[in-house]
């Protein structure tokens, strides 16, 4: 079970909760509760908020986060 808490009221107002936003993808999409471009380097780690917390009941179960790709070139 996967249980969520909304932690930015107004943030979840606007984008709700993560869902798919391409047909056929396996994930969903987790937004980030920020107003900037944020950056992070190869190496770099950065807090970045989301507006909820996640708990996941069933320890054999996880969540992998991964960068939305842009080429910046």
């Amino acid at each position: 079970m996967l249980k969520v808490k909304i932690l930015d009221a107004p943030f979840y107002n606007q984008f709700g909760l993560p869902k798919q936003k391409t047909i056929g993808s396996a994930g969903l999409d987790l937004m980030a509760a920020v107003d900037h471009t944020t950056l992070v380097f190869p190496g770099e780690a950065k807090l970045i908020p989301t507006g909820i917390a996640i708990h996941i009941d069933d320890p054999k179960k996880a969540i992998i986060l991964l960068p939305l790709y842009r080429d910046w070139e």
